[in-house]
């Protein structure tokens, strides 16, 4: 066991509140943003704990850390070293940030040791395992809350409100377009990448947050899927090109188009929603955000959006706000905090990313079975059934 600073942590002043302390398992790129995030909300939560099976790593990756966040942090090689130590009080938060196939294994531990969960995309690779997770923390009282980062913008989060309202009126249909490029390096540079029993492929991996956004702003479920997919330009297990077709239960389809085939450098995605009184599009390019909506009647929304969303960050505070934009993250903490306090569901709950796993395996189900129709909800599936997919001379499975 390695210490960063001291071997105790800091008492809080007397006046000030409790803050949730916090474990964070797995040091890779996307648990930086966790660490700025932390910062952001260095008064409602305190890094206490991490956990890598690299103490080397471990320490490396805390010295990235804001010091405000990482003073008196504890690393430990399991969680299972942290469970046992007496000398560190139990975190009230676990933060799960390895890859995607251990994240069962670790938030069933957390939710024994009566922790609440923070989840990065997807939930697990399993769907009985992301059902018994759902159904453990509503069993023990404790909040998952996924790292759906995309429900976290202001914008979006009014768009999603006006569908509810009523006020776009019917929603005819969504269209989500991921373009995530990546060489052959980046799938060479660990060995669970790519991989279906630990990574899946652009539709798991990169994909996943953009379904989840678009059956959110849609405001349905998913009945029933068909999809294809391909593996066009890299070595490995897994689909670098998938494209699918969601039926939502009210009727309205969903298209889902996602590649890791375009260029590395220039990252882009957008979603399109038709609805019975506008149109909608939105999306980021090569990192720089657009956005434009236009009523049935030619008249221009786009203004009236970007003024209510102006609004609604000057009433949360700017500085809060751009800090959320930049890092969305930094708003899941805060809703988190929220949804302990008031012992509500957060925006991005543990429902929200089993039905996420559930739509994801659908559409992987459908492309296993030769782009048939595939109706939810499903008996059970997970992504390893898909191991032997892009093995030449083996049978595929038949439909029933």
């Amino acid at each position: 066991m390695a210490t960063a600073g001291s071997d105790h942590t800091t008492s809080a002043p007397a006046n000030e509140p409790k803050r949730l302390k916090v474990a964070l398992a797995g040091c890779g790129k996307v648990a930086l943003k966790h660490l700025q995030a932390l910062y952001d909300n260095r008064s409602l939560f305190q890094l206490t704990a991490l956990v890598d099976t690299s103490p080397e790593r471990a320490q490396a990756f805390l010295q990235t850390g804001p010091a405000a966040v990482v003073r008196d942090v504890r690393c430990f090689k399991a969680l299972e070293e942290l469970w046992q130590d007496n000398t560190l009080p139990q975190p009230d938060v676990l933060v799960i940030t390895t890859p995607s196939g251990s994240h069962y294994a670790l938030a069933a531990s957390g939710l024994a040791h009566n922790c609440h969960i923070f989840i990065e995309k997807p939930m697990t690779l399993k769907l009985a395992e992301a059902r018994d997770l759902t159904w453990q923390a509503r069993q023990r009282g404790r909040i998952i809350i996924m790292g759906h980062i995309y429900r976290y913008f202001p914008l979006v989060q009014l768009i999603q409100a006006d569908v509810v309202s009523g006020r776009l009126g019917k929603v005819y249909s969504g269209q989500v377009t991921v373009c995530w490029g990546h060489d052959q390096a980046y799938y060479d540079s660990a060995a669970w990448r790519g991989t279906w029993t630990s990574d899946g492929g652009v539709l798991m991996n990169q994909s996943i947050h953009a379904l989840d956004l678009m059956c959110w702003l849609m405001n349905g479920q998913v009945s029933a899927v068909n999809c294809r997919i391909a593996r066009l330009a890299h070595q490995m297990e897994a689909e670098d090109l998938g494209m699918a077709v969601l039926e939502m239960r009210d009727g309205a389809l969903c298209q889902l188009i996602g590649t890791t085939n375009t260029a590395p450098r220039r990252p882009m995605a957008d979603f399109v929603l038709i609805t019975e009184k506008a149109d909608l599009k939105a999306g980021i390019k090569n990192g720089r955000p657009y956005f434009q909506a236009t009523a049935k009647d030619g008249r221009g929304l786009t203004w009236h959006y970007i003024q209510r969303q102006w609004q609604q960050m000057r009433r949360q505070g700017l500085r809060c706000s751009l800090r959320q934009f930049k890092n969305p993250h930094s708003a899941i903490y805060q809703d988190l905090a929220e949804a302990i306090k008031q012992n509500t569901a957060p925006r991005a709950d543990a429902l929200s990313g089993l039905h996420a796993v559930e739509n994801i395996l659908a559409v992987y189900q459908s492309a296993q079975l030769g782009g048939q129709t595939v109706r939810l909800p499903l008996q059970d599936f997970e992504l390893s059934q898909m191991r032997d997919f892009f093995t030449p001379d083996v049978p595929r499975p038949k439909s029933d």
